[in-house]
């Protein structure tokens, strides 16, 4: 058994094994670059960058034989299992951990390589806890209007609230995770014992429409209250997709149930009464708190002489915590970072010509526990290499002087 693991660790920390390694890292690069230009970021950073395994459709290609006339022959697609990128850059770090750190050898002529592959470890364990720990949104601000919240750009979930709440409101959320892939004739039965009715996810759609229900048309679902879902092809940008689902609210005394579609851009949320109270259901993009407020005070652009194309834009905010307040400017290239939050500016409005206020603000939201580890990491990197390369040089000159000193004498 010990033979056994040294073999493995051995071929872990190898150098023939990093080689294949960064192989496959180029080669999920390229088709995942190729990928997105049909499929869009979203889906190819999920297929090919966010996952251990994939399955890659290669072909179909047209085959034109030399010497020979006519188009050639068609080879048909045909699946091929790879690594996903997820897996290739953990093994990366297992490997720079056993073979560049564990299996180096320990001396002060190779002190600067075991610094530079301890922040290149550094690097990679960034990439794990940002893909696993971090999230991303949107938040719209008014002009004085003030916002503590902001919204995922693909995550959706159906929350569930008292419809008589006043002040701080509980919501129960029902998150997407757990019904967007239901399976075509397949129910997801969630319940809670603070509420006093089940929800019942019937049948999903990742992107359609909720339409009155016309003479013309059969629509992809059941007729509720006169409106039915026409499914459409999801979109290459994921963020244009929006979802519907149809539900049924199951009361737990009664046992009366009652169908419902929720759809995403549904201007109100449905009601439903259960338990002597009054229930709003609703499915809308994830939302995340803050924990800070942030008061958009003014908002400022310049263009580039006799263009309509922005030289700049920024705003100036007010960030309020803990009921002190503080003045901040965000612009195109300094975020506004506090803790593991970074709120860039991306966009504003309105953009029509002539220009007329007042305007808005659309901020970026990041949160990433390890949004500083990269920059520590480069630190390491860069005093690892020049700790290297300066006693290298020491090595040298001292080996000159040497021969010319032998030279001389």
């Amino acid at each position: 058994m010990l033979r056994l693991l040294d073999k493995l660790f051995r071929a872990l920390s190898s150098f023939g094994f990093v080689c294949v390694v960064l192989l496959f890292l180029l080669l999920l690069t390229w088709l995942g670059t190729l990928e997105q230009i049909e499929f869009g970021l979203y889906q190819t950073q999920k297929k090919y960058f966010e996952s251990l395994v994939l399955i890659h459709d290669a072909g179909p290609w047209q085959v034109k034989l030399p010497f020979v006339d006519g188009d050639g022959f068609r080879v048909p697609s045909f699946p091929v299992p790879l690594p996903g990128v997820n897996l290739l850059l953990s093994l990366l770090m297992v490997n720079l951990f056993c073979g560049g750190i564990i299996r180096m050898r320990k001396d002060l002529a190779r002190l600067g390589i075991l610094i530079t592959h301890l922040g290149m470890v550094l690097m990679l364990a960034a990439g794990f806890v940002k893909f696993r720990f971090s999230d991303d949104g949107m938040i719209m601000v008014g002009p004085h209007e003030t916002g503590s919240h902001y919204y995922s750009y693909h995550d959706w979930d159906v929350a569930i609230r008292d419809a008589n709440a006043t002040g701080t409101v509980r919501e129960w959320v029902v998150p997407g995770e757990q019904w967007r892939d239901l399976d075509e004739g397949a129910t997801r039965r969630f319940t809670n014992d603070a509420l006093p009715f089940d929800l019942l996810v019937t049948k999903v759609f990742r992107n359609c429409r909720v339409v009155p229900k016309g003479p013309m048309f059969r629509g992809d679902g059941q007729v509720i209250d006169g409106y039915v879902v026409l499914a459409r092809a999801e979109e290459k940008e994921n963020e244009q997709n929006v979802p519907g689902v149809y539900v049924t609210l199951v009361d737990k005394g009664s046992g009366k149930q009652h169908d419902a579609i929720l759809w995403g851009l549904q201007k109100y949320p449905l009601t439903h009464e259960a338990g002597g109270k009054q229930w709003f259901v609703d499915l809308g993009k994830r939302r995340y708190e803050l924990p800070f407020a942030v008061r958009l005070d003014n908002f400022r652009v310049e263009f580039h002489p006799a263009t309509d194309t922005p030289r700049t834009f920024w705003s100036d905010i007010t960030k309020i915590e803990d009921g002190k307040e503080q003045a901040q400017k965000i612009t195109m290239n300094e975020p506004l970072r506090h803790g593991d939050y970074v709120l860039f500016q991306t966009n504003w409005g309105p953009q029509e010509r002539p220009l007329k206020g007042p305007f808005y603000s659309v901020f970026s939201v990041v949160r990433n526990p390890s949004d500083q580890w990269p920059k520590w990491s480069c630190c390491i990197i860069g005093a690892g290499l020049l700790l290297h390369f300066s006693m290298r040089l020491v090595k040298y000159v001292r080996a000159q002087r040497s021969a010319r000193a032998r030279e001389a004498a």
